[in-house]
């Protein structure tokens, strides 16, 4: 949460002060909506909420907390409506994919230090047929569009869930 705040900090100074609307405030647990407040303890479980936050992001207003459990900081976004959004999580970077490491080295050469976070990231996909075509969307928890694709077109996929590929 601290980054993205340098972040717009460094945007703020940029534009003539024009980013200030676009920060998170700080707030406590008991400021936020209910049905967002009892989602965020839910993810926290027995483990103390150390930081809270609320902004606007593409138009949603969201929640995020922070927590530590098993010695690696932890962070959720909600919705007001108690929806998750995203989750974050410090990695020691022993246990990160070795792909991932490698990767990351190659584009931060340089860097003295990197901080590892695993992100994951909630959406829903939606399957239909239209004009006779399977269709496929992935919609935010918010309702944005993320994304669609015609699942006939391209389609190598058997489709039996076996990991083969049936020809």
């Amino acid at each position: 949460m601290r980054r993205r705040k340098g972040m717009l900090i460094v945007l703020a100074a940029a534009c003539g002060g024009l980013a200030f609307s676009l920060w998170a405030a700080d707030v406590t647990i008991d400021q936020i909506p209910a049905k967002a407040r009892e989602a965020l303890q839910k993810l926290a479980g027995d483990n103390k909420i150390i930081e809270v936050e609320a902004e606007k992001e593409h138009g949603v207003q969201v929640y995020e907390a922070a927590w530590v459990a098993g010695g690696s900081k932890h962070e959720a976004e909600v919705t007001a409506d108690g929806i998750l959004l995203e989750m974050e999580q410090d990695v020691k970077a022993e246990d990160v994919p070795e792909a991932v490491r490698a990767a990351a080295e190659k584009a931060l050469a340089g860097a003295p230090k990197l901080h590892h976070e695993m992100h994951t990231v909630v959406f829903f996909e939606v399957e239909g047929k239209v004009n006779g075509k399977n269709k496929e969307v992935s919609i935010s928890p918010a309702g944005k569009l993320m994304g669609g694709e015609d699942e006939d077109e391209g389609d190598d996929d058997d489709d039996d869930d076996d990991d083969d590929d049936d020809k």
